[in-house]
């Protein structure tokens, strides 16, 4: 496994998912980091190679998922709730790192896919697991 030091450092985050919810937050914290590298319209890639693109809207402190939050639950079978461990790519590109339900059991696909290309750099995912390749 490569290492360096990222130019999204910083870039993983946890999604809550509840399916009573038409709509999502985006942690702050995350949000406040990125906000101006991040358009309206985003893509979630899971290690299955399923594609979930959604929009946001853009607050001060915070952006909320206003499409295509709800099809996170029924992609992933989430209908009690649960999380999303999401990491960063650069150029408006997620990567969905692992799906946990409401009782914190790990879900959803354990495949590996091809190489996502990123403008900045080239996001390797091999074995469930992803990382910033820097050569």
């Amino acid at each position: 496994m490569a290492s360096c030091v990222a130019p999204h450092a910083g870039c993983y985050f946890y999604l809550e998912i509840n399916p009573d919810m038409d709509m999502g937050e985006m942690l702050s914290i995350f949000y406040m980091r990125f906000k101006d590298e991040l358009a309206d319209k985003l893509t979630l890639y899971d290690l299955a190679g399923n594609e979930l693109p959604v929009e946001i809207e853009k607050g001060s402190r915070t952006a909320v998922i206003v499409d295509g939050f709800k099809n996170l639950s029924v992609q992933y079978g989430l209908f009690e709730g649960g999380w999303l461990h999401i990491c960063y790519a650069g150029a408006d590109k997620f990567i969905i790192m692992e799906v946990r339900d409401h009782n914190m059991m790990l879900r959803g696909p354990c495949y590996t896919p091809a190489n996502l290309e990123t403008e900045s750099s080239l996001i390797c995912l091999d074995g469930g697991s992803a990382h910033k390749c820097c050569w």
